[in-house]
């Protein structure tokens, strides 16, 4: 993890660089679950974008098949 990432983490966890630092000697676990929670972090929001078009997509069909319920029963009471 490069300096910049570090200061990006330090600034998200409300910790100063140095503190960042600091665990990063004394508390290698401490880093490591953190990296591991960020890494499911991403995978979490990289799924929920799928599931967002999948929802769009059944939100879609639904929709499709409710107006071709309408012309069914448009066409059945005449």
């Amino acid at each position: 993890m490069n300096t910049e990432q570090k200061k990006e983490l330090a600034k998200r966890f409300n910790i100063s660089l140095p503190t960042y630092y600091s665990w990063e000697k004394n508390k290698p676990e401490l880093i490591k679950i953190i990296e591991l929670g960020l890494m499911k972090e991403k995978e979490l929001e990289e799924n929920l974008d799928g599931f967002e078009d999948l929802g769009n997509v059944v939100k879609k069909m639904y929709d499709e098949m409710q107006d071709m319920k309408k012309k069914m029963e448009e066409l059945e009471s005449k």
